[in-house]
């Protein structure tokens, strides 16, 4: 962008010219198709041109911020004036809070001096504001003096961030979520907007919140690998292509590692995320791909010891913390908790079991794995017709509904005995097996992760598990007296009104449609 370019981009903004600033803003940046372009001519004529432009304005701030630009310095130069005639000209709607976000967080990074810019929101008491907004997004609970002392950070170093914060609903849900629950730094909220938006929309933020690994300073956010990190600032090269991060003996671009994490709970996948960073495994079948030969190298399930060589976590529980949880005295004991998510959301119902083994210090205990069942669900359309007709499921030693803060989570305790260890490890090795074959199967009235966790410890603990549950098998009931939710019910009104020979074809049948197709994890 030349400055006499710029400069007449500089003049339409000044003189009101919205439509002819849009149009030339986009072609001179390069910064939409002209499939894209055309499109936005035709969202001219139904909306408010300013708005447009903002929304360009913002997406040239995130770009920026991702390192998306070669010009970095001299483009970020040339728009902050713009930026501020924008911000003067706009009224209040939710294109001028996110841009001024995205402007003051560039503002921010650049330690530049922002006395000119004015103020988004008036509240000359914006700490209580804010405190009395956490306590209410806490469902009235009290917050603790960590709590506090983080929203009076934001108010005291970003006041420019606690005002959009005020601002807008969905800044102040997504900005509760990161320094209340997860408890990461304000610092990167407030100055890398769009990057801890990424983290947040993949669910980066989850595992990073349980094993760390997030580190940053003014201009850089930084995610540990096993040799190093990856920085997320850093998206493309000098010559402006999407740069492919070397780690694990992997090359992947930012793009790619953050739609692996979007996609993990559809379907296996190469990459997690442990006390190392970000890591060449996939959970499912344990083993790290080999991009040359196209394969995984998988762990050897047939050492009795293979559960050893999983990824350590930094996990640990007390042995009082577990009898007050989950009534149980473990007593230098393996222990087996059998988690569940919200048993009143049934759409969203999931189970999995966290394994716990004693540490040498016997009242500390370390989480092992976080074992369930999920159902592969592939994008792919080809893929996902195969995965209809066979019902494919995948077991996953690294199960991230544990991760998930956002969903009421309960759980229930068994004790296992070292005498049967050997058997259980066993026979989760062969589930994993049954993964790697493609054979492990899922389905919604015969083999989920509930049904899955409760036959995983059956063998084992069989008396503790009809102590607790009041019944040999939980999962053999008459179908006419099953309550369940639409559309469950009604197929099961359709079923009994039919004769008797057409009922088991009937559900057989009937049962494709809400297993497989469904993107949900049972």
């Amino acid at each position: 962008m030349s400055i006499l370019q710029f400069a007449n981009f500089e003049h339409c903004i000044n003189s009101k010219k919205y439509y002819t600033a849009l149009f030339g803003f986009n072609g001179l940046a390069n910064d939409l198709s002209s499939f894209t372009r055309t499109k936005e001519i035709f969202k001219f004529i139904f909306s408010d041109s300013r708005t447009l432009v903002a929304k360009h304005l913002t997406r040239t701030f995130c770009r920026l911020e991702e390192g998306l630009y070669h010009d970095q310095e001299g483009l970020a130069y040339k728009i902050r004036s713009v930026t501020n005639t924008m911000l003067g000209q706009l009224q209040s709607s939710e294109e001028k809070t996110e841009l001024y976000r995205h402007f003051t967080s560039f503002l921010y990074r650049e330690g530049t001096n922002a006395k000119r810019t004015k103020p988004l929101v008036e509240d000359s008491n914006i700490k209580n504001t804010l405190i009395a907004e956490a306590i209410k997004w806490k469902s009235n609970e009290p917050l603790t003096q960590q709590e506090i002392d983080s929203i009076e950070k934001l108010c005291d170093e970003y006041n420019f961030t606690a005002q959009t914060v005020l601002a807008s609903s969905l800044i102040r849900k997504r900005c509760f979520n990161w320094i209340l629950d997860k408890h990461l730094p304000i610092d990167v909220f407030a100055c890398f907007p769009k990057i801890s938006a990424n983290l947040q929309n993949c669910h980066l933020d989850d595992y990073i919140d349980r094993h760390g690994g997030l580190t940053y300073d003014q201009n850089n956010v930084r995610l540990d690998t096993p040799d190093g990190y990856i920085n997320l600032t850093k998206s493309t090269t000098n010559h402006g292509h999407l740069h492919a991060f070397s780690f694990a003996g992997l090359k992947l671009t930012l793009p790619k590692i953050y739609k692996i994490f979007q996609d993990k709970y559809k379907a296996p996948q190469i990459l997690s995320y442990t006390d190392k960073g970000l890591e060449n495994f996939n959970s499912s079948v344990l083993g790290s791909w080999n991009p040359m030969t196209k394969k995984y190298n998988y762990l050897d399930l047939s050492n009795k010891n293979w559960h050893e060589k999983l990824p350590i976590t930094n996990v640990l529980i007390t042995k009082d913390q577990l009898q007050q949880q989950f009534n149980i005295l473990p007593n230098g004991k393996t222990v087996a908790v059998m988690m569940s998510t919200d048993p009143a959301n049934k759409d969203d119902a999931h189970t999995w079991i966290n394994v716990y083994e004693p540490t040498q210090d016997q009242n500390i205990y370390q989480l092992k794995m976080q074992l369930g069942k999920m159902q592969d669900a592939p994008s792919n359309i080809f893929k996902r017709f195969i995965n209809f007709i066979k019902h494919k499921g995948a077991v996953d030693v690294i199960d991230f509904h544990d991760f998930d803060t956002s969903i009421k989570k309960s759980g229930v305790g068994f004790t296992l005995n070292a005498d049967t260890l050997e058997g259980f490890y066993a026979l989760i090795a062969k589930h994993i097996q049954l993964t790697r074959n493609g054979t492990e199967t899922f389905k919604k009235d015969d083999n989920d992760s509930a049904q899955f966790c409760y036959n995983l410890l059956t063998p084992f603990c069989k008396e503790q598990l009809i102590q607790t549950f009041g019944a040999d098998n939980q999962f053999e009931k008459n179908l006419n007296k099953a309550k369940m939710n639409s559309p469950f019910q009604k197929m099961i009104r359709i079923h009994n009104r039919l004769p008797q020979f057409l009922r088991k074809p009937f559900l057989r049948v009937s049962s494709y449609f809400f297993n497989t197709w469904k993107k949900k994890t049972i």
